[in-house]
């Protein structure tokens, strides 16, 4: 019998995932599956935004669950990739219900003006 862990999976399976072929099979599969976008295409994006998140110029981290971290944008309604932005621009102003937050940014920058 496979020894196993505590999802069932075998420990060759594990072993395989901590490589570094296994890591970078499951960011292939990971940037696929969620917005249809190849690693090249992603690493094409993180060039273009020089590592400096387009909305807040904040340096990005590649691999990181903190607000730094590189996030892909996305159209949730249509899918369609727009960039790499920080994760707290894209929780912030990007996410889902984008266009009620663009009506919002542009009566503040209305505001703003008349006051200043």
């Amino acid at each position: 019998m496979l020894k196993t862990c505590e999802q069932g999976h075998p420990y060759r399976h594990r072993k395989y995932r901590q490589s570094a072929k296994g890591r970078e099979t499951q960011k292939r599969w990971w940037y696929w599956k969620h917005y249809r976008l190849t690693l090249e295409a992603f690493e094409a994006l993180w060039e273009k935004a020089e590592g400096k998140c387009p909305v807040c110029s904040i340096p990005m981290e590649r691999q990181s669950r903190a607000g730094t971290a590189a996030c892909v944008d996305h159209d949730h309604q249509t899918g369609k990739v727009r960039g790499i932005v920080c994760r707290k621009c894209n929780n912030r102003f990007l996410g889902t219900g984008s266009a009620e937050h663009l009506a919002l940014l542009k009566r503040a920058v209305l505001y703003l003006e008349r006051q200043c």
